[in-house]
């Protein structure tokens, strides 16, 4: 249903690693599912508010193994019931949790925006509605 746009970092990371380019590439800790209020840019997507106020916070997603350049989420995706508006929900992306590592020696985890895409059909989140993504809703395909 929905093609991705990579991000640049991710984009950098792949090619330095394919290319041995002196990148080692690990796979992310967690991959978690946002929901955005704009079509985002790398620069600045604009996120649901995540406040308590809002009851709004990313979900974890999990992808099936890559076969022919695609893949796709394995479960239902289920963000909790909106305590007040969300407005409407224009795109989603996908946040992992990357090691990095310091000059030092000390290692630590960013959560970095790896993929994103607009939605086909944009949604209105009022307050108590939940949204929810069924399995293989969710897919990236790398153009191959």
């Amino acid at each position: 249903m929905f093609m991705s746009t990579m991000t640049k970092e991710a984009c950098n990371a792949m090619i330095d690693f394919v290319f041995g380019n002196g990148q080692s590439l690990k796979s992310p800790t967690s991959l978690h599912l946002a929901l955005f209020n704009n079509d985002p840019s790398e620069d600045l997507p604009i996120e649901v508010p995540n406040t308590s106020a809002y009851g709004y916070s990313r979900q974890v997603i999990k992808f099936a193994q890559a076969k022919d350049g695609r893949s796709y989420n394995t479960e239902t995706v289920t963000f909790p019931a909106a305590k007040k508006s969300w407005g409407v929900i224009k795109a989603i992306g996908v946040y992992g949790n990357i090691q990095t590592s310091e000059g030092d020696g000390n290692t630590g985890e960013v959560e970095t925006l790896l993929f994103y895409a607009t939605l086909p059909n944009q949604k209105e989140v009022p307050a108590n509605a939940v949204l929810a993504f069924s399995p293989g809703n969710i897919r990236y395909t790398l153009v191959i």
